[in-house]
């Protein structure tokens, strides 16, 4: 009779976990926008829109501090979390990692994703396109145009 008590209480927890296995975990996808983003000190990145599936956002932030290097904002609108902002124009070239924590408090499960933005450098983004940069005139004399472009 023992026997058969106790394989009834193992097979009842065997079952009561297999039916928490099969619960979805939250989740984020990307849903518009790029994970990775290459800009130059003060430019704006493409925003970036999350899905939330399996949970109901209602807090997200930023998990690293980036101050002075990334201005955003965010906002959650039903199940999709935006990210936009612009990089802080003395920013050193790097790959900066954008770690985003959202949390259902409802439920009381939290999750994150990452995306990456590439920030390059100032010099990076002239490049001479035309005129000669080394000219000799005589006083009075205009030098012929030398012209850059902004990539």
């Amino acid at each position: 009779m023992k026997r058969l008590i106790v394989l009834i209480s193992l097979l009842l927890m065997a079952t009561a976990a297999m039916g928490q296995s099969d619960k979805p975990q939250p989740k984020m996808n990307l849903r518009m926008g790029s994970t990775h983003q290459t800009v130059f000190p003060g430019d704006t990145i493409e925003p970036v829109v999350f899905v939330v599936e399996g949970a109901h956002v209602v807090e997200f932030s930023l998990l690293d501090s980036l101050t002075g290097v990334f201005e955003y904002d965010s906002w959650v609108k039903d199940s999709l979390v935006t990210i936009s902002g612009t990089v802080a124009t003395g920013t050193d070239p790097d790959q900066y990692p954008i770690k985003i924590l959202a949390t259902d408090t409802i439920n009381k499960t939290s999750f994150n994703s990452v995306f990456f933005i590439t920030v390059l450098s100032l010099k990076d983004a002239f490049v001479h396109s035309s005129g000669s940069l080394k000219q000799t005139v005589m006083a009075g004399d205009s030098i012929e145009p030398i012209v850059f472009d902004y990539q």
